[in-house]
């Protein structure tokens, strides 16, 4: 078939929506909880027909908010902010269509 292109390869991409865990958790835990340990949500599809069809796909997985990464200077927070932007393989959970988990997800299928 056609080759694609990762722009357009929507059954190979998974968005996520990540949550800062410390905004919801006690004083207490708060304080040894990591800063840059979040919680994502995951959506993908899969098996598109061109109509609307196809799996739908949700997850939850562990995510790293980059920037509460410790060290400082123009480069090292030009790099933090940037791959920010990526949900890095990480331990996640599938909902549906079929319960799944895994030790180390990344969102890109080839």
């Amino acid at each position: 078939g056609k080759k694609k292109i990762f722009i357009d390869d929507h059954e190979g991409q998974v968005m996520w929506l990540s949550i800062s865990v410390n905004n919801f958790l006690p004083e207490k835990i708060e304080k040894v909880y990591p800063d840059f340990l979040n919680i994502a949500v995951g959506y993908g599809v899969r098996e598109l027909d061109g109509l609307g069809g196809g799996k739908r796909e949700f997850y939850i997985a562990l995510d790293y908010n980059l920037e509460k990464l410790p060290g400082d200077g123009w480069l090292w927070n030009l790099i933090k902010k940037n791959l920010n932007y990526i949900h890095l393989p990480a331990p996640a959970i599938r909902l549906t269509p079929k319960f799944a988990v895994f030790g180390f997800f990344f969102s890109k299928r080839i």
